[in-house]
C-alpha cells in the first residue's frame, strides 16, 4: 500500500464534516467504513491527529444509537486538529 498522508488527511476531512452536516449520509458512511478498512494497518506510521480521525470513522459507520455515536463537539476537535 502506498501511504498517501495528504490524500488521507484530505479525505478524513471530507468524511468529517459530511458528518456533521447530515450523520446519516450513506455514501459518507460507506466512504468511511472504506477509508477505515484501507488505513487501519497503518496505523503506527500515521500522526496521532490521523489516528484519532481513523478510529473515529468506526463510531461514524457502525450502527449505533445516537447516543453511541461521534458528538459534533469532538467530530469539530478532530477537524481542528486536521486543518
Amino acid at each position: 500500500m502506498n501511504l498517501n498522508t495528504n490524500q488521507l488527511r484530505k479525505e478524513l476531512i471530507e468524511i468529517h464534516e459530511k458528518y456533521l452536516k447530515n450523520p446519516n449520509n450513506k455514501f459518507m458512511i460507506a466512504k468511511a467504513k472504506r477509508i477505515n478498512t484501507k488505513y487501519i494497518d497503518a496505523m503506527p506510521l500515521l500522526k496521532k491527529e490521523m489516528q484519532h480521525a481513523v478510529n473515529l470513522l468506526v463510531d461514524i459507520y457502525s450502527d449505533l444509537k445516537k447516543s453511541g455515536r461521534p458528538s459534533k463537539r469532538v467530530v469539530e476537535k478532530i477537524l481542528k486538529e486536521l486543518n
